[in-house]
């Protein structure tokens, strides 16, 4: 921190004693360093909300929001394009020692981020931990899906054909008058439910030429995304598989040899195998035959020991 303290009084913010530096070199207070977070109190109640401490604001934006409002007050009616360049052309002007203020400002909140993280996570059950995963896939597929969207946008894709009953519901809009827009909805959807066939019959026929109109426009944006190469954006699309690198003739020539030499190998294992059956075959007869004599003698020295003593009787 004794570093940091050096900084800031190079900026003019404090002295090295700790006393403020007053005069014209006075700076603005910076943002708030990132404090804890308020995740810990979820864990008071029993269904809490399974929501990671926020990671802590860029540099750029740390500046940005610092001098934003001075932006407003000075051009009240300037658009946000505008606001975004104006703070990007006056970072780049900013000297080296300015952004370090931001960027030390940046490291502390994300070592007070890393703890928080590393805490959130020690709490969490297995469960959670399983439930945190899903909520993050679900907003990523959101963040995709409003990228597609607006790259679609940029690239002038036809809008979907209007159906029959959102054309008359169109059409009925200038009768609403002061009516809610719930209660509106209701009331043009059970007109169209007692509609007849015949009195539906003109929407119909809007709604079919809209849908032709689609399909013609459809099909001259999806030639022109081919040619401008975004295929993936055509109906239908399927991604090339994969093919296998290409062998050259060197190696298409040593890949017989090698299947050759595989063969040797095998057939020698084999016949190896067949050696150890063959010779562990035998091994087990000559031990059986050893023990089928070993008892012959037995017995017979055992018959004879029986005459001998009945001749001695």
């Amino acid at each position: 921190m004794k570093g940091l303290a050096t900084m800031r009084s190079a900026h003019g913010m404090i002295g090295m004693s700790g006393i403020p530096v007053t005069g014209s070199h006075t700076k603005k207070p910076l943002p708030k360093i990132q404090t804890p977070s308020t995740w810990l109190l979820y864990s008071l109640s029993t269904e809490r909300k399974i929501e990671p401490p926020k990671p802590p604001v860029p540099v750029f934006l740390l500046f940005a929001i610092e001098k934003r409002p001075h932006i407003l007050n000075t051009q009240p009616g300037a658009s946000t394009a505008q606001i975004g360049k104006q703070l990007g052309q006056m970072w780049r002007e900013l000297p080296e020692t300015e952004k370090d203020r931001y960027r030390e400002i940046f490291r502390l909140n994300k070592e007070t981020y890393k703890q928080d993280y590393d805490t959130f996570m020690a709490n969490l059950s297995d469960v959670e931990k399983e439930q945190l995963k899903h909520n993050t896939a679900l907003k990523r597929k959101k963040k995709l899906a409003i990228k597609t969207k607006r790259k679609l946008k940029s690239l002038n894709k036809p809008k979907k054909p209007r159906g029959a009953f959102v054309i008359y519901y169109a059409s009925q809009m200038k009768n609403r008058g002061t009516t809610p827009i719930t209660v509106f909805v209701k009331q043009v959807a059970q007109e169209w439910q007692v509609m007849t066939e015949h009195e539906k019959e003109p929407y119909a026929e809007r709604a079919k030429a809209d849908r032709d109109k689609y399909e013609a426009e459809m099909k001259a944006w999806e030639e022109r995304m081919q040619v401008e190469g975004h295929p993936e954006l055509v109906r239908g699309y399927k991604p090339p598989k994969l093919r296998k690198k290409k062998v050259s003739n060197l190696k298409k020539k040593a890949a017989p040899k090698k299947k050759k030499a595989a063969k040797k190998k095998k057939k020698t294992a084999k016949k190896v195998t067949a050696k150890k059956l063959t010779s562990k075959k035998t091994e087990k007869s000559k031990s059986s035959s050893k023990r089928t004599s070993s008892k012959k003698t037995k017995k017979t020295s055992s018959s004879q020991g029986d005459e001998s003593w009945m001749r001695e009787e």
